[in-house]
């Protein structure tokens, strides 16, 4: 899953403390994601380390949409069948 985010969505409702919002709002969804991943037995991990334009381009993200953090979620290694 990749979280992203449109800043003049919420900088237009809150002034500048929509960037902050949209930054606070990936906190919840990533705990959301991964409190369910383990839930069904799979393991998850919050990425921030990306290329920014490489995955804006990859994902084919609009204008002035970017992404904030990519969470991979599956089988843990050691659970994987074989």
């Amino acid at each position: 899953m990749v979280v992203t985010a449109l800043d003049a969505r919420t900088t237009g409702k809150y002034g500048y403390h929509g960037i902050r919002y949209g930054h606070m709002e990936v906190g919840h969804t990533r705990q959301n994601v991964l409190l369910q991943a383990v839930a069904l037995g799979l393991g998850g991990a919050m990425v921030g380390a990306f290329e920014d334009v490489s995955l804006k381009q990859l994902l084919r993200l609009p204008g002035e949409e970017h992404p904030l953090a990519i969470l991979p979620v599956g089988h843990p290694r050691d659970t994987v069948p074989r």
